[in-house]
């Protein structure tokens, strides 16, 4: 009967446990190969023979709960490099890259990720352009025109324009990212929603954490930056 409880590794009720240093150090092998969770018997089990479950684990060959969590931390940080890669491929673009794609349009409108690549690589459309060979596409926008654009229309009270709104979005990667950084307040009332897709912007331009506009509504809304960058998927 004590060999049933200890393969189902649960304590015997009715007389104390006969494990064997070997046989505890095989049953966590198994709970590794299995990745489940260890019983409440094994873990008291590894303690009382052992001193602690990360010295159990150690003695079996097993990496400890240090190892384990770097290990789990990096893995989290290549998945998250890996889903960055599939919704901004352009961020693997080489600079020869872009250029050549700039090329290639033959006058025509630049797409929004060769925009982002060249805001990325060469500061702006028109710096890559003129690397490029050819001439600035209509209306190139770069970030100090954006911003001269944004503070004049702030001030006059006006509407901004498709052209101009698509520019913020380029450059900036989002509305709100060009007015704060044209100084101009953007006056708006922060909902988780908006929260999530102003970080995921912070990452498209290659920012870390919420940043100093961010900092107040992720704790507000969210309780914490924390909880906001794991909301957005990027923390």
């Amino acid at each position: 009967m004590g060999a049933a409880y200890k393969a189902a590794g649960v304590a015997s009720p009715h007389r104390p446990s006969t494990w064997t240093d070997r046989e505890v150090l095989a049953s966590l092998r198994k709970h590794a190969e299995a990745a489940s969770k260890l019983s409440p018997t094994l873990a008291a089990e590894c303690r009382r023979r052992f001193g602690t479950v990360d010295a159990a684990r150690l003695a079996a060959g097993l990496p400890g709960e240090e190892t384990r969590r770097r290990q789990a931390t990096k893995q989290a940080a290549a998945t998250r490099a890996a889903t960055y890669d599939r919704r901004y491929p352009w961020r693997r673009w080489s600079a020869d890259d872009v250029l050549q794609k700039l090329r290639a349009l033959n006058g025509r409108a630049v797409p929004r990720q060769l925009a982002l690549a060249c805001a990325a690589r060469f500061g702006s459309i028109g710096t890559a352009a003129a690397r490029a060979g050819g001439s600035a596409p209509p209306q190139c926008w770069s970030h100090e025109k954006i911003r001269l654009a944004l503070r004049q229309a702030n001030r006059d009270d006006l509407p901004l324009g498709k052209s101009l709104t698509k520019a913020c979005a380029n450059y900036f990667g989002s509305i709100t990212a060009a007015k704060l950084a044209a100084g101009v307040t953007p006056g708006r009332t922060w909902t988780n929603d908006a929260i999530v897709k102003e970080l995921r912007a912070r990452i498209r331009r290659g920012l870390t954490g919420a940043g100093r506009l961010l900092h107040s509504p992720c704790a507000t809304q969210f309780g914490s930056v924390d909880a906001a960058l794991r909301a957005a998927g990027v923390g």
